[in-house]
């Protein structure tokens, strides 16, 4: 039916520029090692730093990837029969693939005109290039060189997912033959029976999803996702689904029993350990108190100018939003509830509950949808009101928000979010350095600020009456 026919259209179109603003934010950086690779870093940082310089190198060399999959093609086959070899980086490179609304924006740019030829004795419908000006050359040079950056894009992102999932296939394969006789045993199941094979190839199916998960990658079509659904999840609901389905899913293994939730269980356990010893030592080292309280402002991370820099990810997201729902939950003692018991500060504590899962539902949709919410309500994901005029600062940085890498972000985000004369000197590089890697970059909040200035001036006071 028609309207069916113009659904879809309306679906794809929209999935489209969704995915093309996501890649706009996202693709542009080196992020995907703190990212994606958080938990291999934090587990195997001997797989990751291997992974790094295979995604540095095939930035320039496109003859990496291939190098890795001829030399390890026993790996990949293994991983292959488990179909956890898809694109990984999709979700955050996504239209910059064959068919993306970017690629083929570029693609079209660049496209010469075609002429019918005509004359005696040509065949009908003879087409040829129409001569090239000067300008459509200009063009088609722009175009060549682009697309030798978004191909070394791709091949960074991929790379890195590729080296990555071979270095810890490598690494935890051993496990295998004692997960499967220890499942054995206690299923009573003889070695060299059918049974016994199949359970082993049930293992390996375990390893490898557990892997998929702790490189921030999932096969949607594993899931049982048919590509419409896909499109609709991918372009119009969340954002990057394919990252965030693989972080929640590694969460989520931890309850599930049996072997996922023994390689769950120490994965995330020792993403929390070598986590806050790296920043722990990092803060020490810029002679900086750590800051390990999940209920301060500031928590794990660093400050450079008027800027905390830290750890990001969905694990992180995840852990803030706890955080937040916990302070409000228990009668905590601290200074935003002045103190007050849980009952007589309830109305509010419930409020900023569910204030704060709302916030975090909409911080996870997609680009378009998200901004379309925004418009509804009259507020930002993080319940700020939106600018009355179109043609105001705030509602061009808004605009920009949409389509800026998040490095960039931090261009327009600081120079209004400073008390400290100057402090843009340290802020501005500081957020595209850190926003550019994958880390957390925010103005310092406005009680940080106001604390640090109490500082000072109750040291000058000291100074002054010492």
């Amino acid at each position: 039916p028609e309207s069916n026919t113009l659904t879809r259209k309306f679906i794809d179109s929209a999935a489209s520029a969704s995915v093309a603003s996501r890649t706009l934010q996202s693709a542009f950086d080196l992020g995907a090692p703190l990212i994606h690779g958080l938990p291999v870093l934090m587990d195997q940082p001997t797989v990751w730093t291997k992974s790094v310089e295979n995604s540095l190198a095939a930035m320039g060399d496109p003859l990496v990837i291939s190098r890795l999959i001829s030399e390890n093609m026993d790996t990949l086959h293994k991983l292959n029969s488990h179909n956890m070899l898809h694109g990984g980086g999709s979700d955050l490179i996504e239209s910059l693939y064959k068919g993306g609304m970017l690629e083929r924006g570029l693609a079209q740019y660049g496209r010469r005109r075609v002429i019918q030829v005509r004359g005696k004795g040509v065949p009908r419908g003879t087409e040829q290039l129409a001569p090239e000006t000067p300008g459509q050359y200009r063009r088609r040079v722009a175009v060549s060189q682009a697309e030798r950056v978004t191909g070394g894009i791709q091949r960074q992102f991929e790379a890195f997912l590729l080296s990555s999932k071979i270095g810890l296939w490598q690494s935890m394969e051993g496990m295998i033959p004692k997960q499967v006789a220890k499942q054995a045993r206690k299923k009573g199941i003889i070695e060299g029976t059918p049974e016994y094979s199949k359970l082993q190839r049930e293992v390996e199916g375990t390893l490898a999803s557990h892997i998929a998960k702790m490189t921030g990658t999932v096969s949607m079509a594993n899931l049982g996702l048919s590509p419409s659904r896909r499109k609709i999840i991918s372009g119009l609901i969340m954002y990057a689904p394919r990252y965030r389905m693989a972080c929640y899913g590694l969460m989520a293994d931890v309850f599930r029993g049996g072997m996922k939730s023994e390689l769950a269980i120490t994965r995330l356990s020792k993403m929390m350990m070598a986590g806050t010893y790296y920043y722990s030592l990092t803060a020490y080292k810029l002679n900086q108190d750590p800051q390990l309280n999940p209920f301060e402002p500031g928590f794990m991370s660093i400050k450079i100018g008027n800027t905390d820099i830290g750890l990001g990810s969905a694990y992180m997201s995840v852990l803030n939003l706890l955080t937040q729902i916990v302070s409000g939950a228990i009668p905590l003692d601290n200074d935003k509830y002045n103190g007050e018991s849980w009952w007589d500060s309830r109305n509010e504590r419930l409020r900023d509950i569910a204030s704060t899962g709302l916030q975090h539902l909409r911080s996870q949709t997609s680009s378009l949808t998200g901004t379309g919410i925004d418009i509804a309500t009259g507020h930002d994901y993080s319940g700020e009101p939106l600018p009355e005029s179109i043609f105001s600062w705030d509602a061009a940085k808004m605009a920009g928000d949409t389509i800026a890498p998040f490095w960039l972000s931090s261009v327009w985000e600081h120079p209004k979010s400073t008390y400290v004369e100057g402090s843009w000197i340290t802020d501005i590089p500081a957020g595209m350095v850190g926003g550019g890697i994958g880390l957390r970059s925010m103005p310092s909040s406005s009680y940080s600020k106001a604390m640090d200035l109490a500082d000072i001036e109750t040291q000058k006071l000291a100074e002054e009456f010492g």
